[in-house]
């Protein structure tokens, strides 16, 4: 079934994610007041996300699929163009920015990243590249650790029910 399959992916991957992490940990932001808003954000959606996804019906869920990596891609191909006209609007509103630690932003993307997990990478970079001036290296580096975060927490139900 298809919740199976992408819980079995989402599963698969943490070894990889958790090394990634490791790996990657000095190109990681200083541990701030934005730091942990990023993590509480990631976690809070991922509990919200894995709760959704058990108990989505199959049927809805297969849905869904093409749905969710469609506007996982359509965010990431138009981030460009996206960012251009946010800044644009900020500019005429006075120059207030959503930052990319501001829950607003963070929470629906982790719920989807809790819910789904596939194409999340794409919508990580696609944020990062819309709402902050870091580099890719940095975004991959936080992009590990929130994607780790809630991978592990949107998976850890299904594996207390398995045990």
């Amino acid at each position: 079934p298809p919740i199976t399959a992408t819980a079995s992916n989402i599963t698969a991957v943490v070894p990889a994610n958790i090394i990634a992490v490791f790996l990657d940990r000095s190109l990681l932001p200083p541990i701030d007041r934005n730091f942990f808003g990023l993590i509480a954000a990631s976690v809070v959606g991922a509990v919200i996300g894995g709760f959704l996804l058990l108990n989505t019906p199959h049927r809805v869920f297969e849905v869904l699929i093409p749905i969710l990596l469609g506007f996982a891609t359509v965010i990431f191909a138009c981030s460009p163009q996206i960012a251009a006209w946010l800044r644009v609007r900020n500019a005429a509103r006075g120059g207030t920015t959503m930052s990319v630690t501001s829950l607003p932003l963070l929470l629906p993307i982790s719920v989807y990243g809790g819910y789904f997990g596939l194409g999340m990478g794409i919508v990580m970079f696609a944020i990062y590249a819309i709402f902050s001036h870091m580099t890719i290296h940095q975004a991959n580096a936080i992009r590990n650790v929130t994607i780790t975060l809630m991978t592990v927490i949107s998976i850890a139900p299904s594996l207390r029910s398995s045990a």
